[in-house]
């Protein structure tokens, strides 16, 4: 999980070596990153599998970091239930849900921290990254892998430097503010505005409503983040807001590079 990460850093547990990492790209959308360690040769390398082969009985061992606890990574075995599967998943507040399909859906007991982690088949060989998992209304633990197929497309996509509404190269444009959950009929209110960010420095706070930005108009909070996400750092914005008082307030403001997405 690299969502909001103001620094990345990997740890290869097998010699102890830690690395500084920055973000090549992300696909949010199907939740897979491509990270870049600095200064980082001679890693070995896992065996990539066909996961277009899998069928449902296969065993399969889910690795990752259970539990968020580091350390010697946590293995979860079991066998495929079911594929080609859809679901919502989101974080562990319920929030940044996302709408997955294609997964490879597994009874092996995954835990919150294995996302990322392989997915492998009984030959030792990686057929999934483990992405999310959920026991609610079920008797067993159903835990979800997205085909490693799809997932190694979608990273020769981003090293290709292939952008587009779903794929995001480096990090993404920031402007500094969440927006309220109760938000303007008309806009995004602002809940608050990150100090010493762009939105703050160019006047915007608390209760103002942003109504357009780089000329898309805005009638929610998801339509900002949108708008926001089709700029680059270090481009320059017109954003109109409304203040407290519902005066109009025009302003041009260069986005910074922020958290990964």
């Amino acid at each position: 999980m690299i969502l909001g990460a103001t620094s990345i850093s990997v740890r290869v547990v097998t010699t102890g070596k830690t690395y500084r990492a920055t973000v090549v790209g992300t696909a949010p959308t199907r939740d897979v990153a491509v990270l870049q360690l600095t200064n980082a040769s001679g890693l070995q390398i896992t065996n990539l599998g066909d996961s277009a082969g899998v069928q449902v009985g296969d065993a399969v061992t889910g690795v990752g970091n259970a539990g968020g606890d580091g350390g010697t990574p946590s293995a979860a075995r079991g066998a495929v239930v079911a594929l080609n599967q859809a679901l919502t998943a989101s974080d562990a507040n319920g929030q940044n849900a996302e709408r997955l399909t294609g997964m490879i859906e597994t009874n092996a007991p995954i835990k919150p921290g294995d996302s990322g982690g392989p997915l492998f088949d009984s030959a030792n060989h990686v057929i999934g990254m483990d992405t999310a998992a959920s026991a609610a209304g079920r008797g067993t633990p159903a835990g979800f892998a997205i085909p490693i197929a799809t997932a190694a497309s979608v990273a020769d996509q981003i090293e290709a430097g292939q952008a587009s509404s779903t794929i995001h190269l480096g990090y993404p444009a920031f402007l500094g503010v969440s927006i309220a959950a109760n938000s303007a009929s008309r806009g995004a209110q602002i809940q608050s505005a990150l100090a010493g960010g762009p939105a703050q420095k160019a006047g915007i706070g608390a209760g103002d409503v942003i109504t357009s930005l780089g000329g898309t108009p805005i009638q929610s909070g998801t339509a900002l983040r949108a708008a926001i996400t089709a700029h680059r750092p270090g481009q320059g914005v017109a954003v109109a807001r409304l203040d407290t008082t519902r005066q109009g307030h025009p302003a041009t403001i260069t986005l910074i590079a922020g958290p990964p997405d």
